[in-house]
């Protein structure tokens, strides 16, 4: 006689890491929102919970504590940006179209929960492990503009200038598109990139 064998009420592993993967990602993007909305120290881990419909207890079986979701919310920011900025070293050819494509691609990602949080929340609420950890990548960033910028004054496209200096102003001023844009305002997060790339490259570009 053939024994009829039920069905599992467990999902297989596989399943279960991309739902808990689902989850884990649900909470840092709430997380960013509510840390741009209202600032990391007012945000509480209650807080999370109640916009996610969930016990605060649920919350610590994907982080230990708030500054551990702020550090993975910097972490999945930088891992966006590092994304877009492998695509345009990849897809640019001169100095001056990859230092334009990546303050526009840099743009957009400041328009994202993920790179506000970025620019809005001090490191400094970090532990001294992880904020060593994010301002070293924040100079790779830094020091890839300079090199884009140099690349371009080598090969003709960028006209003569200081790449730190040039670095620091573009970067800064894409770093306040962080501060200040919101979904609601006049301008779409496509408008608002196109225009700071466009303003870049009449900066940068070599006359004559």
């Amino acid at each position: 006689m053939q024994i009829e064998i039920p069905t599992s009420p467990w999902k297989p592993a596989a399943e279960r890491q991309r739902d808990r993967d689902a989850k884990r990602d649900a909470v840092l993007r709430t997380a960013a929102r509510l840390f741009v909305e209202n600032g990391f120290h007012r945000t509480k881990m209650a807080d999370v919970a109640e916009h996610l419909h969930i016990t605060k207890p649920a919350l610590y079986h994907y982080f230990r504590n708030k500054e551990d979701i702020l550090y993975a919310c910097y972490m999945l920011g930088s891992e966006m940006i590092e994304s877009l900025l492998a695509e345009v070293e990849l897809n640019n050819s001169t100095g001056l179209d990859r230092a334009v494509a990546f303050l526009k691609a840099y743009t957009l990602n400041m328009t994202t929960d993920f790179g506000m949080c970025l620019v809005t929340v001090d490191d400094r609420d970090l532990a001294t492990d992880s904020r060593r950890k994010v301002r070293t990548w924040k100079r790779s960033i830094d020091s890839r503009l300079r090199s884009c910028i140099a690349e371009g004054i080598s090969d003709g496209s960028v006209r003569p200038v200081d790449p730190r200096i040039a670095a620091f102003l573009l970067a800064g001023s894409v770093n306040w598109v962080g501060q200040w844009f919101r979904e609601s305002g006049p301008s779409s997060a496509e408008d608002i990139a196109d225009a700071m790339a466009d303003m870049a490259r009449q900066a940068l570009t070599a006359r004559g």
